[in-house]
């Protein structure tokens, strides 16, 4: 009879302590994927704003533009790290003309088409750099605009944005070093 009781107390614990190490288990899955889904979206939203790294990069690039126009107006961009604004700056520099667009932008045709591959969407925003694919020009807005479906951003301006407006003719383009 002693041996029954042992034997039931035996099995009476080892399923208490199963039922524990599976809640442990539980546990842990459960905080592996709150950090992996706010992870998640700690990069959605890197990849919307244009900072996410480039695989087997260690850092993030921040290359910024200068465009000077011809009175002397000077706006400095720093660029997403995309492929997009990497084939812009590397097509640096450049002298175009920059031409009127609307009642928001000034835009100007780099020498080369740009990859949009992995680029995120341009949004409404003074000062925004994008690129619009199907023209394949540079557009710098100097008022609000609408999203695009085929516009793709490639920086901010991070001074002189509000001179963009006023530049006309020809401008140089090149890397800030």
């Amino acid at each position: 009879m002693m041996k029954k009781w042992i034997g039931l107390i035996c099995s009476v614990l080892m399923v208490f302590s199963l039922t524990a190490c599976s809640a442990q288990v539980n546990e842990s899955e459960k905080n592996v994927s709150e950090n992996t889904s706010a992870a998640a979206a700690e990069n959605e939203t890197a990849a919307q704003e244009g900072t996410v790294e480039q695989e087997g990069s260690n850092e993030k690039m921040n290359r910024q533009i200068k465009v000077t126009g011809a009175n002397g107006e000077t706006i400095v961009f720093e660029l997403n790290n995309t492929l997009a604004a990497e084939g812009l700056y590397n097509q640096l520099p450049l002298t175009v003309e920059v031409e009127n667009f609307s009642n928001n932008e000034k835009i100007f045709y780099p020498a080369n088409e740009l990859s949009t591959k992995d680029t995120p969407l341009a949004r409404s925003g003074v000062g925004t750099l994008a690129y619009y694919a199907p023209w394949g020009n540079v557009v710098m807005f100097y008022r609000d605009f609408s999203s695009n479906s085929s516009l793709y951003r490639l920086g901010q301006a991070v001074s002189g944005e509000e001179l963009i407006g006023e530049l006309s003719g020809t401008i140089t383009v090149e890397k800030v070093e």
